[in-house]
Parts: structure tokens; sequence; C-alpha cells
């Protein structure tokens, strides 16, 4: 799943980033994505394969927003169109049917 995000976090220019207490070094996400093995249980490397597949749709549609209404602007397109779907809000937050 790192590897779905890490092209975009590089566009971006982010170089760190905090979870918790704890900073993590986009080298040290690079790192762990190029280690990255297929699950033996079946059913949860096809659900995570299909979780990366929707992340880096997600990723791919994120740009740069400054100035007012730059919040609103990450969660509707410019063009007023949502930029996460209602199906794959529905992924994230729930999971595959």
């Amino acid at each position: 799943m790192l590897s779905a995000v890490i092209d975009q976090l590089a566009y971006f220019k982010y170089t760190d980033l905090v979870q918790g207490n704890q900073t993590v070094l986009l080298s040290e996400l690079k790192d762990a994505a190029m280690q990255k093995a297929d699950n033996p249980d079946k059913y949860l490397n096809r659900t995570s394969t299909q979780l990366a597949k929707a992340l880096k749709t997600w990723a791919d549609k994120c740009e740069l927003s400054s100035g007012p209404g730059a919040l609103a602007a990450s969660v509707v397109g410019a063009d007023g169109g949502q930029l996460v779907s209602a199906g794959e809000r529905k992924l994230a937050f729930n999971g595959p049917d």
C-alpha cells in the first residue's frame, strides 16, 4: 500500500511525516515499499491489493491547494466534482463487499 502514495508524496515535496510522536521519512517509506511481499492469506492479499489500487486512484487525484477554501478544494475538485466517489469512500471506510 505504501507504494500507492509515494509518488504523490514526492510530487508534493514531502520529506517527512509525523505519526503520533514519531517522524517517518519519505526515504524510510520508500525502503519499506521496496520490501513488499504478498500476504499468504489469499483473501487479505486480494483485499489489500484492491485497497492499494483505490488508494493510488485517490492519491493521483490530489493536487496542491492553498489560500481560502483550500480544505474544501481537497474534498471537492475545482470544477465542483467530488474527488472521491461514494464507492471509493465506501471502500475506504467499510472495505470491499
